[in-house]
């Protein structure tokens, strides 16, 4: 779990000591255990299915039926 602390902190640009005092704050506010492999499942899977899913590229709507091209892109 120590590579997983460095390469997050290198990610979010902070010191690996400030990530674990914030995971360990996130434990101590929710009452779980983030080094229990369970408890990290059901939180990446609960966080996926409440994810919004991403919005639909805006397309020009004077294109023929049928032809999708997103704004902005030139007609050839």
């Amino acid at each position: 779990m120590l590579d997983d602390i460095r390469t997050a902190a290198q990610r979010l640009h902070l010191y690996a000591r400030t990530v674990r005092y914030r995971l360990t704050k996130i434990e101590r506010s929710v009452g779980i255990n983030l080094a229990d492999p369970d408890v990290r499942l059901a939180l990446a899977l609960s966080s996926r299915h409440s994810a919004p899913p991403a919005p639909p590229a805006p397309y020009d709507l004077a294109l023929d039926v049928g032809e999708h091209r997103p704004l902005g892109e030139k007609h050839p």
